[in-house]
């Protein structure tokens, strides 16, 4: 297979794969994008093994339901690939654009609703010509009504029960009824609007139009929800879809735990960080081939689910998950805890943020997510966390209720923020008062405006 020369970690806008990895601290990383976020058990235990021969042991599953490869020698980068091909893993399309666009939900064909997977298909399939010409995280967030995958998609397709689906573009939601309404200024000409199975629209929406086409060779992009509109119509009229008995608020946002899928189980299970070890790795394919159909699927959490489980051995499969150190409970503080890998495997980062944020795990659940990034491009998460810190030259920057584009409040020590944490954790307040105590104790006033 050919390969491209490593793209170092610095650059932002792109997503590296298996023909262009990137280079990082830990040597190559290299992502694999599989089809519909979906393994088998066979290609995980592979995975593993090629883990061990050509890296440091260590895969991560990232926050768009991929799985990467670390520690990578550039001199072991084709005998790699090719073995990743062995394995059914190959980047067959431009380098430069993205390898996998639309992000499934994990449950997708398992819940008893309309099989979203042909449809995810026909999207990837219609916007192969156009790879080349899309931005590397360019991607299109497909579920049905509510679940839409937890990624930051440039457009979100969600299907309801009644044959009809929303195409929308990120941050446009719907209107107001009796509100007017106008497509969004987007310079993609990207538009927002509802299709049905009859190709028509809902009361109050307008078609999936785009805007006027922008100037400069960018109408392949102008078109795209219009594309999209029409796949999706095409699916619902030909794929009638069925209510199921269960309702998704049955099912965590973080996916943990024995989800209920009809008569067999799914055990969802995440590793801290989304960091699978080799071992990990093999002891997941084997509980899918013994107690499962062979499948496993990467989620957006981070977590991996195992369907099609024997119920009878469900309970003590999750209890033996938890034993080898798995996230099985939504209430365990690890499942608060977002950090990248930080140093030294990242060459930009300033602090080992994994470390440092298993260090806050006791003060999670008082405030919630905890975001720690080794610098400060917010690779792990962009979303905002009700505390972030953001490693730099002197320490982390502390963000409370923001974003690693925030401004902090003050810059302090890991030791001095866990020392500081833990005095407030002590008094057993509540999240409003923690956060009043850690404003009060980092030098401001509790909802004083913080200079940019």
């Amino acid at each position: 297979m050919s390969v491209a020369a490593p793209v170092p970690a610095s650059r932002r806008g792109w997503c590296p794969g298996i023909a262009r990895p990137m280079a990082t601290g830990d040597g190559l990383l290299v992502r694999i994008h599989p089809r519909h976020g979906s393994l088998t058990a066979a290609q995980l235990g592979g995975l593993a093994d090629l883990a061990e021969r050509y890296g440091n042991g260590i895969a991560d599953v990232t926050s768009r339901g991929n799985l990467q490869l670390r520690g990578v020698a550039e001199d072991d980068h084709g005998a790699l690939s090719d073995a990743l091909a062995g394995l059914g893993f190959i980047d067959d399309l431009p380098a430069t654009g993205p390898q996998r666009i639309v992000f499934l939900d994990p449950l997708a064909g398992l819940d008893g609703l309309r099989d979203l997977r042909p449809l995810a298909d026909a999207i990837e399939a219609a916007l192969r010509p156009l790879r080349a010409k899309l931005p590397g995280k360019f991607c299109i967030a497909l579920g049905h009504e509510g679940t839409a995958p937890a990624v930051a998609a440039d457009l979100e397709v969600a299907v309801d029960a009644d044959g009809n689906a929303v195409v929308r573009l990120r941050d446009v939601w719907p209107p107001e009824a009796d509100a007017p309404y106008s497509p969004p200024t987007c310079g993609e000409g990207l538009g927002v609007g509802v299709t049905t199975k009859e190709g028509g629209c809902l009361p109050g929406w307008p078609p999936p139009l785009p805007n006027p086409p922008p100037q400069g060779g960018r109408e392949q992009a102008a078109g795209l929800p219009v594309r999209i509109a029409a796949l999706v119509s095409e699916f619902l009229a030909n794929n009638p879809g069925k209510r199921s008995p269960r309702q998704r608020s049955d099912v965590p946002a973080n996916y943990l735990g024995l989800l209920p899928a009809g008569e067999q189980p799914i055990l969802a299970v995440a590793p801290a960080f989304g960091r699978l070890a080799a071992a990990d790795m093999r002891r997941l394919a084997g509980w899918a081939g013994r107690h499962g159909a062979g499948e496993l699927r990467l989620t957006p959490s981070r977590a991996v689910l195992i369907p099609h489980l024997d119920r009878g051995a469900a309970d003590g499969l999750m209890r033996e998950a938890r034993a080898a150190g798995f996230i099985v409970d939504a209430d365990d503080p690890r499942a608060l805890l977002v950090a990248c890998p930080g140093r030294p495997a990242c060459r930009s980062a300033f602090a080992p943020a994994q470390a440092d944020a298993l260090r806050l795990a006791g003060a999670a659940g008082l405030l919630g997510a905890v975001h720690v990034s080794g610098c400060a491009k917010g690779c792990a998460r962009q979303a905002p966390a009700p505390l972030t810190l953001v490693a730099q030259a002197g320490g982390y920057g502390v963000v409370l209720d923001g974003t690693v584009r925030d401004a902090p409040l003050a810059v302090r020590s890991a030791a001095e923020i866990e020392a500081l944490l833990q005095q407030v954790v002590a008094t057993g307040p509540s999240r409003g008062e923690a956060i009043a105590s850690l404003v009060r104790a980092l030098g401001s006033e509790p909802g004083k405006e913080m200079p940019r």
